[in-house]
């Protein structure tokens, strides 16, 4: 992104990294008022210990999550201990709670019960928009959480689905999370044509700056060179 430039690509890394940081708390409000609101839906259907899986019809996968989540919280450097069904809930990963939103568990588990856990949602916002916007910020997510680069993405529309899912939930809690978020939009890079040195002018006046181009693996021709606000 930086086409070889060490000074722009730190400063691009810098960027990114309070950008990740600004997404900390509002992916950790979403992920837990998700799973929270699920759980509860699945408490009330299946039962109490629905993660025992025998009353309750998961794909292989999810499955295999639980056996995970379960085995993580039995025992500690090797010896047996007790856990509460909130430990088992805490131990499965975001990936699980955006599965079972999946077009397999549209029988079984979206309209027994997991069209309750958005009491909120749009009319005619069903399963596969739900699980649409959850699995794009998974994505955000497992980005942030391996420190991996985000300015790529369209970070404002990634911050209006976080809350605008949460609201689907509990609007209360969106307001909530948006209240404490710390996102910053004006700091996120923009492509420009040309990118002068510190305290030079620009030899041309600069364009009007557009945003950043959003695919993945952009290739070196013709990439633009970008502008550092602040």
């Amino acid at each position: 992104m930086a086409e070889g430039n060490v000074e722009t690509a730190i400063r691009l890394y810098e960027v990114n990294t309070r950008l990740c940081a600004d997404f900390y708390g509002p992916l950790q409000g979403l992920e837990v008022t998700v799973r929270n609101s699920i759980d509860e839906q699945f408490r009330t259907t299946f039962g109490q210990e629905w993660t025992d899986l025998k009353t309750i019809k998961l794909q292989h996968a999810q499955c295999q999550d639980v056996y995970n989540a379960l085995s993580d919280v039995s025992e500690e450097d090797g010896q047996p201990r007790d856990y509460t069904h909130g430990d088992v809930i805490a131990n499965l990963r975001f990936g699980f709670w955006v599965g079972v939103l999946g077009p397999k568990n549209e029988t079984e588990i979206w309209r027994k019960c997991l069209w309750r856990a958005f009491p909120h949602r749009p009319k005619g916002t069903e399963r596969k928009a739900v699980q649409g916007a959850l699995n794009s910020i998974r994505r955000l997510r497992n980005r942030v959480a391996h420190h991996c680069r985000i300015i790529h993405r369209d970070l404002v529309r990634d911050h209006e689905t976080i809350l605008e899912v949460a609201g689907w939930v509990c609007p209360d809690t969106r307001d909530w999370i948006a209240s404490l978020s710390t996102f910053d939009p004006s700091i996120i890079p923009v492509a420009q044509q040309a990118l002068p040195m510190d305290g030079m002018p620009a030899t041309d006046p600069m364009p009007p700056a557009t945003p950043l181009p959003t695919e993945e693996k952009p290739t070196r021709e013709g990439r633009p060179r970008l502008g550092l606000k602040g």
